[in-house]
């Protein structure tokens, strides 16, 4: 199992919003910061701590526990606190490399969850917080004692029977795990794990005809989630592909695998069924990242083939991403634009696609396509909120100057550069652009003036593509100097 998968995993399993603590005193990091900042009072701080400590928990940052441990310093018993620090410990212990640092993580939060049972006895969530981390751990029998006590003191909560559900499973009690996943369907609205559970039972007892009408369904509700990584869909769609392989529909099979890889590219199993069906195997969209990390062309190209190999079967956007990038480093420029127009039909929203596949058709010399792209990119920045939107509107308005300049639009490239370093005077790109203004307009004491102050800045990291330009000037060769800012420039 990949990290992704049980990153992803773990954050349906362990920290979903019905299982971190819910914030007492502020909603957000920000609020919470403040609050901190500002309170006297120790046992409010101590729960201001807690909630900042529960926000913070992102699957893919790997949160500190310090603002738990102060909490809990200040406030012995206060069990949201324990929460928060026993499922970030938790993660840890599931993901982490390091043997030491997972072992200590785990000891950790096994024994903050014991803390929380002693702290709330009489609570199921305490029972199911700690139910579900031994699940995760696989002490199964240990997970069922304590999923049975929250069943006894909560036996309308859902999540109690869609975890021991999955405990049962794991057990080989299949008819005990079908029992509780007709329990959470009575009382709680159908969810594409559980189906999925249902479907792949029947499956193993060949009951076909009761297997794929769940799967159908699972398809459904994980369609209508539009997660953008769906392990859920991913699953019920590898799982359906399975029933159809059984009824020897191997078309429909193979569009389910191909489809399941898509939802989640970095998950395996439909990778090896699909690629059990093509006799040849399917990579992964971090197979293609990976592949990508190594500088030399060699390296580049073999990466091309990767994401390729991957996106034949089934679509990525972080392959098509990569392999767009992977394209614009080694000068094919039009297929890169074509995996932009990919990415940007899949999300029109994602405004930095209209940049980079203008950078692509600039460097195909196809202008007018580049200028109406950069000009969408700077449109859809007065809407959309970027990072930094100041950097955003430099980096588009430098580009565009660069277009127009290739286009002969001599004036709107002057205005653009004008508005870039009025705000920021040593930006080394506008400069060399200015240089290469004044370069036509026969000013070229000026123009080596300008470039001689970007190739001084240190930040100009393009500076070695620009010594022809200087030395052209140098000698007041005109032309020469216009056509080596072209070369320059188209590369950048």
């Amino acid at each position: 199992m990949s990290l992704a998968i049980v990153l992803l995993g773990w954050s349906d399993a362990c920290a979903g919003a019905d299982d971190l603590p819910t914030p007492q005193l502020c909603s957000t990091m920000d609020d919470c910061t403040k609050l901190i900042d500002q309170i006297t009072d120790s046992t409010q701080l101590a729960q201001a701590l807690a909630d900042r400590c529960s926000l913070q928990f992102k699957p893919l940052l790997f949160p500190s526990t310090k603002d738990c441990d102060r909490a809990i310093a200040i406030e012995p018993n206060l069990v949201s606190a324990y929460e928060a620090r026993s499922l970030i410990n938790a993660l840890v212990a599931m993901t982490a490399s390091d043997p030491a640092k997972k072992q200590s993580a785990a000891r950790q939060a096994e024994a903050d969850f014991d803390k929380i049972v002693e702290l709330a006895p009489n609570r199921a969530r305490s029972y199911l917080l700690r139910g579900r981390y031994l699940m995760l751990a696989k002490r199964y029998d240990l997970a069922l004692r304590d999923l049975d006590k929250a069943a006894s003191l909560s036996p309308e909560e859902p999540l109690v029977y869609f975890q021991r559900c999955s405990v049962y499973k794991s057990l080989g009690k299949d008819d005990l795990a079908l029992k509780d996943c007709e329990k959470f369907l009575s009382v709680a609205s159908p969810q594409t794990a559980i189906l999925t559970t249902m479907a792949e039972i029947y499956l193993a007892r060949h009951q076909l005809e009761r297997a794929l009408p769940l799967t159908n369904q699972a398809v459904e509700l994980g369609v209508a989630k539009g997660d953008v990584e769906n392990f859920d869909l991913s699953k019920a769609l590898t799982m359906r592909g399975r029933i159809y392989l059984e009824m020897g529909d191997r078309e429909r099979a193979k569009q389910d695998f191909a489809a399941a890889i898509s939802a989640a590219p970095s998950g395996t199993e439909a990778r090896e069924a699909l690629g059990a069906i093509l006799n040849k195997p399917i990579p992964s969209d971090m197979d293609c990242s990976f592949a990508a990390v190594i500088p030399s062309r060699e390296s580049q190209l073999n990466a091309i083939k990767i994401c390729t190999d991957l996106l034949d079967v089934a679509e990525s956007t972080l392959a098509r991403d990569q392999r767009a990038r992977l394209y614009m480093g080694t000068k094919q420029y039009d297929l890169a634009a074509a995996d932009f127009s990919k990415l940007i039909e899949a999300d029109p929203k994602n405004i930095s696609n209209y940049l980079f596949r203008a950078q692509a058709y600039y460097r195909a010399d196809k202008q007018d396509l580049a200028l109406a792209d950069i000009n969408k990119s700077l449109e859809a920045q007065k809407s959309v909120k970027v990072l930094d939107p100041e950097a955003s509107r430099r980096m588009n308005l430098i580009l565009r100057a660069e277009i127009e300049m290739a286009l002969g639009h001599h004036a709107e490239a002057l205005q653009d550069v004008s508005e870039v370093l009025a705000k920021t005077p040593q930006v080394p790109e506008a400069l060399a652009i200015r240089a290469w203004l004044k370069t036509r307009q026969g000013d070229l004491a000026g123009a080596k003036d300008d470039l001689d102050l970007a190739m001084g800045i240190e930040t100009f990291i393009y500076r070695t593509r620009f010594t022809k330009v200087q030395d052209a000037l140098g000698r007041g060769a005109q032309a020469e100097a216009d056509a080596a800012f072209h070369d320059a420039f188209r590369d950048i």
